[in-house]
């Protein structure tokens, strides 16, 4: 039989089937809350085997084994200084596993009961709300800065609630994945996106409006990044800001004219001062055409101060046309002896079987910033004896034991050559002329005064 009792008017009833007290709405005897689990659900027509069904579930008994233990273990100051037993420590292991951070009853951790007793009204006179939140815009920027995926804060706050249990902030603290996701998106890309855009529209501010095509590979689509550099008379200097994002199907140069027009539509265009972009011929005349039609839409407006194209843009092309016109296919030769090993074991162990275990491996040729492959030549040269070397022992093989990929094959070609060395000696000659003026200029620190 249940024992009752009535405490402030509400009926208590114990029952050592569900090791836990159940409240029960004195008005209608039809809900019931376990305190041990924190769930809350309507008796119905089951009346007392709906308590029973409860008792027998797999997260109620969990939380009922975890809060015995705490209680044990708090009963006496020796129990922090008793070695457990390895059954004990197996029992623990077990119940983690199945508790899977199921969130925690405060009534299953007394120690925490009594430090929120004690000290969370004081704390709350204080703004225990804003802390929590301000704990929480910084975890969704430190998601944002290190590029977390949303789903990476799935159950964050039940497990900075394990973590820090003696902290109200931690108990308060909730954001998961859909939360995270709507802080970022209209919360603070909306707050910063205004804070740009109040700087700008202040009298006189002068702007540059730079922007830049690339494929997105999640939604396959160009997606044209648009940034704003500006006198930040706060900071006391000229930063660069990522202003927004348009995403093309087309990039002609009508498309891009549309899509810019619109992206800028709210600020002052009289205060644009100059447009950055690299040289493609859709850009170029894109130019043309929006020079054209803002001299069409108001005649007294300024003119834009044009500086021509990247000039980081003309030297890597340029060193990219002369290194192709000499006809040494120097990028085959880079490629192949980084994806000849690229993603085979075996020929990898070959490789180092052949040449020692402390044998390095060639670095990642790169096609669009070549001055960037200077690395990638020195370390060419530096293990162009031992690629020689794996290439006449796996020659020796049978063909049925030969590697049957297309850099291999380009491999054995390009050994034979007896001039790749002062090939590639030349190719870093003069890509090591070229290095210190796009280092210089490869910044956001405003160089263009420099640069004649």
């Amino acid at each position: 039989m249940a024992s009752k009792q009535t405490i402030f008017n509400t009926e208590w009833i114990k029952d050592k089937e569900f090791s836990s007290w159940v409240v029960v709405d004195p008005k209608s005897n039809t809900k019931a809350h376990c305190n041990v689990c924190g769930h809350s659900f309507q008796l119905g027509n089951m009346g007392r085997k709906a308590l029973t069904s409860h008792a027998k579930g797999k997260k109620h008994n969990v939380n009922v084994r975890l809060s015995s233990k705490v209680k044990q273990e708090t009963q006496s100051i020796d129990s922090f200084f008793s070695k457990p037993s390895s059954t004990s420590m197996e029992n623990d292991i077990e119940t983690i596993d199945e508790c899977q951070l199921v969130e925690p009853s405060p009534l299953s951790f007394p120690l925490l009961q009594k430090v929120e007793a004690s000290n969370y009204g004081a704390i709350s006179k204080f703004g225990i709300h804003d802390q929590v939140l301000t704990a929480e815009i910084l975890w969704v920027i430190k998601t944002v800065a290190s590029h977390y995926s949303s789903n990476s804060s799935e159950k964050l706050g039940i497990l900075f609630k394990r973590m820090f249990p003696d902290s109200p902030i931690a108990q308060k603290f909730k954001c998961g994945k859909t939360k995270c996701s709507y802080l970022i998106q209209f919360g603070l890309a909306v707050f910063f996106r205004e804070d740009l855009s109040s700087k700008i529209l202040q009298p006189g501010t002068i702007f540059v409006a730079c922007f830049d095509e690339s494929l997105n590979k999640v939604l396959q689509e160009e997606q044209m990044d648009l940034y704003l550099r500006f006198w930040d008379s706060e900071l006391n200097k000229v930063v660069t800001r990522y202003f927004d994002s348009v995403f093309l199907g087309h990039t002609r140069s009508e498309d891009l004219l549309i899509n810019f027009k619109e992206c800028l539509s709210k600020l002052n265009m009289a205060n644009l001062l100059q447009i950055s972009m690299d040289g493609p011929n859709s850009n170029w005349k894109f130019y043309n055409n929006f020079v054209q039609d803002r001299q069409e839409t108001d005649p007294d407006i300024p003119i834009l101060i044009n500086i021509g194209s990247c000039g980081l843009h003309v030297v890597h092309g340029a060193f990219k046309y002369g290194a192709s016109k000499t006809g040494w296919k120097l990028d085959g030769v880079m490629r192949a002896i980084y994806y000849c090993f690229s993603d085979s074991p075996a020929r990898r162990d070959d490789y180092l079987a052949a040449n020692g275990s402390n044998a390095q491996f060639a670095l990642q040729f790169c096609s669009t910033r070549w001055i960037e492959d200077v690395p990638v030549a020195e370390r060419a040269i530096k293990i162009w004896p031992n690629i020689k070397k794996y290439v006449s022992t796996v020659e020796k093989l049978c063909k049925s034991k030969q590697p049957k990929c297309q850099s291999w094959t380009n491999l054995k070609e390009y050994t034979k050559d007896e001039l790749i060395l002062a090939k590639l000696y030349f190719f870093l000659t003069i890509a090591k002329v070229l290095v210190p003026f796009l280092e210089l200029f490869q910044t956001d620190k405003p160089m263009m005064p420099f640069l004649s």
